[in-house]
Order: structure tokens, then sequence, then C-alpha cells
């Protein structure tokens, strides 16, 4: 097989095989940033927010990622975590 021509799944089968690859593979799913996801692909606040899983595989494709762990969303617009303050203090009682 030409290693400098390996897909992405190609390189993460070989890498979980413990086979040669070309080079590392890389894998996304950490930005729980809206705003990063945004500028990564164009999109407008409203729009990451009416389909903010498919616009952020698009960023991860645009990062050239091998593969995805997970997405992450924030819980609520405007925010940053992936739990609200409020969900965390509803798990303390």
């Amino acid at each position: 097989m030409n290693r400098s021509a390996m897909t992405h799944r190609k390189r993460l089968e070989a890498a979980f095989a413990l086979q040669p690859v070309d080079r590392p593979p890389a894998l996304g799913g950490w930005i729980a940033a809206p705003a990063k996801v945004m500028a990564l692909t164009g999109a407008t606040e409203n729009e990451y927010w009416a389909k903010p899983v498919p616009i952020s595989i698009a960023a991860y494709r645009w990062l050239g990622v091998d593969g995805l762990v997970d997405v992450n969303v924030p819980s609520e617009r405007g925010g940053y975590g992936l739990v609200t303050e409020a969900q965390i203090a509803a798990r303390a009682l």
C-alpha cells in the first residue's frame, strides 16, 4: 500500500492495528466553543445553533481530522460548558 495516499479511515485502521501509517492520525471532537466552529466554517450564530452537529462536523472536515471521538455542543446558547450551572445544582440535590 502506498502510505502517502492513505485515506482517513485506512490511517485509523492501520494505527489501531499497530501497522505503519503515513502520519499519526488526528482525532477531533474537542472543540466546545461555537465561535471557533463558526470561524472555521463561516456559519452564522443562527446557522450554528440551528444545526450545531453538522456544522461542527464540517469544521472538523476543514481541519482534516481522521476521526471524531464526539461532537461537543454547549448545553445552552451563549454558553461554553457542556452542562449548565442549573444542571450541576440539580444533581447535587
